[in-house]
């Protein structure tokens, strides 16, 4: 899991995330963009603080010199993580698309902050690697700002959702759905892009 590909997400959100003088991680920016990330920023603390504290800080750039590009992620990590999507059920086609990986990460780590195992967080993102691509439009419990707990959830709006308030099913987390009380607890840009770039030859009614 690259904490460098979560990292870039947030800041794709407009959150900044920096390491304050006693080695803690300090998010900066709006409130709402802060408490959307706190799930996935509680459950790569460890790594983030890594990539943070190893980070190369750039060299100053003239006035008018162009930004640095983003880091991306090392051909081993593409490999490691191509290889195992290849492995898994329904597995289409190769993920060349940065924005693809870069999304799978985030809602790996976000499924795990929810108390998922690591294997069965990744089979979750996969499934919905393959909804994208497939234009289908129903979500998962695990992709609400609402969904609360980990591993015993809860619905925080269960009333225009019409679930039960407390003790969600696993299987009802797990499984694709509409929801009328439905909001996503992350919209990284790397998420739309990957959307927008996949053509909707069958979509679910």
């Amino acid at each position: 899991m690259s904490a460098a590909a979560i990292i870039r997400a947030a800041e794709a959100e407009g959150l900044r995330l920096e390491l304050n003088p006693a080695g803690a991680i300090e998010a900066i920016g709006d409130a709402a963009t802060i408490e959307r990330w706190l799930p996935v920023l509680r459950a790569c603390k460890a790594e983030l603080v890594q990539a943070l504290r190893h980070e190369a800080k750039p060299a100053a750039l003239p006035v008018g010199a162009d930004e640095p590009a983003p880091p991306r992620l090392t051909p081993e990590q593409r490999a490691d993580l191509t290889a195992r999507l290849v492995a898994a059920p329904g597995y289409r086609a190769p993920m060349e698309d940065e924005a693809e990986i870069q999304t799978f990460i985030v809602r790996e780590c976000l499924f795990r902050a929810h108390g998922l195992t690591a294997e069965i967080a990744e089979a979750e993102a996969n499934k919905l690697l393959i909804r994208d691509r497939e234009g289908d439009d129903r979500r998962l419990c695990l992709e609400c700002r609402h969904l609360q707990g980990a591993g015993r959830w809860r619905c925080g709006n269960w009333q225009q959702a019409g679930v039960a308030r407390d003790g969600l099913a696993r299987d009802l987390v797990l499984m694709l759905q509409r929801c009328d009380g439905y909001h996503p607890a992350l919209q990284a840009q790397a998420l739309s892009q990957t959307q927008q770039a996949q053509p909707k030859e069958h979509p679910h009614d």
